[in-house]
């Protein structure tokens, strides 16, 4: 008896141990601190604790081992579900973020559409006007559009004393400008005096009269064998009177190949289905210029009011090749508040 109560600080045990029941709880765990007999406590690295802390200590080390980065724990994680399940995951991951890559790099090489620059280029500034010359009616933005006879090839001459496109005697043929050359693509070499035929491609159709896009890194309109008169249609939205016409020559053609006569009708109806109902409203004579300086004609604008207009080409400045215009504006009077540019050239 007393030695048990020193064990228990002087106090008489008289709990008994859950272990053992006809035995007294007279012994500390060294781990949880509670009472237990002496009989139902063990030593575990030098510490005497009791069957509960024993167990857990002993799943404790387990866990660690499994933790340890071996070569056998990382095949037994492999065949764990936790492993399927982070596969998956990452495999849709890499789906997503490959697929997320292609579609990136279809974007970029894609050039965006004409159109979709133009109305960016409005929405941002909130400013119709085109290059300070006051709002086309025909402009596709605003509704209009424009027509001309599909121009199925253009000739061209390589000889040793002009550069028709690249190097002298060499034809470097620009994929993005042309569908084909003969069979031929990429830099082909070709005999001084050789007449070769390009097709022209959809990068220069009367929808770059009216894009409203002036830049000279973008294509503008270009024609099929120039054979006059040619007619250039347009057609708005609504009716209106024509007041002015400017047109805009691309700084990267041939200044012979710019428009130099030319007459504008107006029509009540499509003129493509009935010609006969063109009505003159000017004849006019635009100067070679050289660049893309626009050029201005003033039409009477007493005339009745419609939403077809027709420019008859009746020469360029010489190309015997094609004709060709950056863009062509027609316009009617000037809304209010927007103060037009002078012209000054």
């Amino acid at each position: 008896m007393p030695e048990e109560r020193r064990r228990t600080g002087g106090a008489p045990p008289t709990r008994r141990c859950p272990y053992f029941p006809t035995k007294l709880a007279t012994d500390p765990c060294g781990r949880c601190r509670s009472y237990f007999s002496a009989e139902a406590l063990e030593v575990v690295e030098d510490v005497r604790v009791c069957p509960k802390c024993s167990t857990e200590i002993e799943l404790a080390a387990e866990l660690a081992e499994a933790q340890r980065w071996t070569r056998a724990n990382f095949f037994a994680w492999l065949r764990s579900p936790r492993a399927a399940v982070l596969g998956a995951l990452l495999l849709f991951l890499a789906l997503i973020i490959g697929g997320g890559t292609v579609v990136f790099i279809n974007l970029a090489s894609t050039p965006l559409p004409y159109e979709t620059i133009r109305r960016a280029r409005v929405g941002f500034t909130q400013d119709f006007s085109l290059d300070g010359q006051g709002i086309s009616l025909v402009e596709a933005i605003n509704g209009g559009g424009a027509w001309a006879p599909a121009g199925a090839t253009r000739r061209l001459l390589l000889d040793g004393d002009k550069t028709v496109i690249g190097l002298a005697d060499q034809l470097r043929v620009d994929p993005r400008d042309v569908a084909a050359l003969n069979g031929v693509g990429g830099d082909h070499k070709f005999r001084s005096g050789t007449m070769v035929v390009v097709p022209l491609s959809d990068r220069h159709t009367s929808a770059r009269l009216v894009d409203g896009l002036l830049e000279p890194n973008l294509p503008g309109w270009q024609s099929g064998p120039a054979q006059f008169p040619l007619d250039l249609v347009f057609w708005s939205e609504e009716p209106f009177p024509l007041e002015k016409v400017v047109i805009w020559n691309h700084e990267l053609e041939e200044p012979a190949s710019f428009i130099a006569e030319f007459e504008v009708y107006g029509a009540p109806v499509d003129p493509r289905l009935n010609s006969g109902s063109l009505e003159l409203l000017g004849a006019f004579e635009s100067p070679r210029t050289v660049g893309s300086n626009p050029q201005f004609v003033e039409v009477d604008p007493e005339r009745p009011e419609t939403r077809w207009y027709v420019l008859r080409v009746l020469s360029n400045h010489g190309h015997g090749e094609y004709i060709s215009a950056a863009e062509i504006g027609l316009f009617g009077p000037e809304p209010e508040g927007l103060e037009p540019v002078e012209d000054d050239g």
